[in-house]
């Protein structure tokens, strides 16, 4: 077969070719799906288990965090704007030096989602190279992040 029989599918009349895949990419980055306005289970306070107990509890979640899934203790708050900056709650009841460090942390998460977010709003047809260039290692560093985080879990 000669190569010109492979030829690129034209765009449809009218405008321009639009991948289906697109539309539902923000699920591909696990960018925090579950939000607060999704109902959430009634867990039992934290406060009320050790610390020990709640360090554990705490690390766990804080990986999964790190790796933009919303959990049972720390979870994510509506966002403003779409390319806002994420905010977070936390289970009122925490021990106080828990809290501490959960909070020295979760700006990392935060990053996380933005750099999620501007990678899925990247539209391939309408940049130039270098920002095609600059996506593809956007895309790259998030996954090598997610597998040293996971390494953990």
């Amino acid at each position: 077969m000669s190569s010109a029989s492979h030829s690129a599918m034209p765009p449809p009349a009218g405008g321009e070719f639009q991948r289906p895949f697109r539309v539902k990419s923000h699920l591909l980055s696990a960018d925090f799906l579950e939000t607060s306005s999704s109902p959430r289970k009634n867990f039992a306070p934290i406060g009320a288990l050790p610390v020990h107990v709640q360090e554990a509890i705490m690390l766990k979640e804080l990986l999964a965090v790190l790796q933009g899934q919303s959990k049972d203790y720390i979870y994510v708050l509506p966002l403003d704007n779409p390319m806002g900056t994420c905010t977070f709650g936390l289970d009122d009841s925490l021990d106080a030096a828990v809290k501490h460090y959960v909070l020295e942390l979760l700006p990392i998460a935060s990053l996380y989602s933005k750099i999620a977010r501007f990678i899925d709003g990247g539209d391939e047809n309408s940049c130039g190279m270098v920002m095609h260039a600059f996506l593809f290692g956007l895309r790259q560093f998030l996954r090598e992040y997610k597998v040293r985080i996971a390494y953990y879990l």
